[in-house]
């Protein structure tokens, strides 16, 4: 990234990896996903779904806006964000959205194209086009220095997903796991790949070796399909370097 494009807020560097064409796209499927919901079905007179109308581009980033807000603002459930209880109430949420149009987005929210196929379903099916774009950016944005570090990272999560972890010597005990290359002198992620099980460990180089060592493999060559350069110094610890 050039000197003279490196943005001036942190609302410039989130545009950088969630830029409008993708935007667009969530827009969209979720349009396309709402429509093959209600379609086919016969509202009742008072039915919420009766004031359904298309998202926007702007409502789709104040969704997201909301979203990220709330996961620093934590409370026991969506409807305790929009109460107008005066003790309890939050502005921020009740002036971007009305409690029924979040949640009709909220509902409706998709980011992948509609499935026309029967079969197995790959895990990562309903975001890997979103995971695959953010991905691309990260090397896009930013080629790291020569030192770099692979490491495994959790993102807490307690929903219901079969690929869900849990790991007691982990600050964040409960979530998703997720393997990391990063730069060593900015912590900037140059690319990941998430674990879900036996998918993530078949799409993997070198079936003949350890998991702990076929990550590894896996993360450097994506980091070389994007970087021109050589002489990387990589860091780990022990429990990619062991032997079983």
């Amino acid at each position: 990234m050039a000197g003279t494009d490196i943005p001036d807020d942190e609302l410039g560097f989130f545009q950088l990896f969630f830029t409008d064409p993708l935007l667009h796209d969530m827009v969209y499927q979720t349009n396309v996903y709402a429509q093959s919901k209600l379609g086919p079905l016969h509202l009742r007179p008072h039915s919420v779904w009766n004031t359904w109308k298309d998202v926007t581009l702007e409502e789709m980033k104040a969704y997201i806006g909301v979203i990220l807000n709330m996961a620093v603002n934590d409370r026991p459930g969506v409807f305790d964000y929009f109460s107008r209880d005066w003790l309890d109430a939050m502005t921020f949420f009740t002036d971007v959205f009305c409690r029924s149009r979040f949640l009709q987005i909220h509902l409706m929210y998709h980011v992948s194209p509609l499935s026309v196929t029967k079969g197995p379903v790959c895990r990562a099916s309903k975001v890997g086009n979103i995971l695959a774009f953010i991905r691309s950016k990260c090397l896009q944005n930013f080629i790291p220095n020569e030192n770099i570090a692979i490491d495994e990272s959790t993102i807490g999560f307690k929903g219901r997903v079969a690929f869900k972890m849990y790991n007691p010597q982990k600050p964040t005990k409960w979530g998703l796991r997720v393997y990391v290359l990063a730069d060593c002198d900015t912590g900037y992620i140059a690319t990941f790949e998430p674990y879900y099980g036996r998918e993530t460990t078949q799409i993997l180089v070198r079936p003949d070796l350890p998991f702990t060592s076929r990550i590894v493999m896996h993360l450097i060559e994506k980091l070389l399909e994007k970087s021109v350069g050589s002489g990387y110094h990589l860091y780990t610890d022990r429990y990619y370097t062991g032997c079983c």
